[in-house]
């Protein structure tokens, strides 16, 4: 069993990881997208511009509203293995 305790610690700070890292590229890529108005200012920057906010919308919501749950309910579920597994 300890062998799931340490899994679940490992899969906790790679989902952890993984939301920071989701984070930024999103960050970065609103801003590197930015850069281009003035520099690029047609139908396929529009076009792409609109596949990003669609792409956008779930990502946004996963990190305001699942991300954080998400990271709790993994947070809970070792606090509770390792008090099964060890009594404290």
């Amino acid at each position: 069993m300890d062998d799931q305790l340490e899994a679940l610690r490992r899969f906790d700070h790679e989902l952890r990881d993984f939301n920071d890292e989701l984070r930024r590229a999103l960050a970065d890529l609103d801003r590197r997208y930015q850069g281009t108005v003035t520099v690029w200012d047609d139908s396929v920057r529009r076009t792409l511009g609109a596949r990003i906010e669609e792409a956008r919308g779930p990502v946004d919501h996963y990190l305001r509203h699942d991300a954080e749950a998400f990271e709790r309910f993994i947070t809970e579920r070792i606090r509770r293995l390792h008090r099964y597994l060890h009594g404290r």
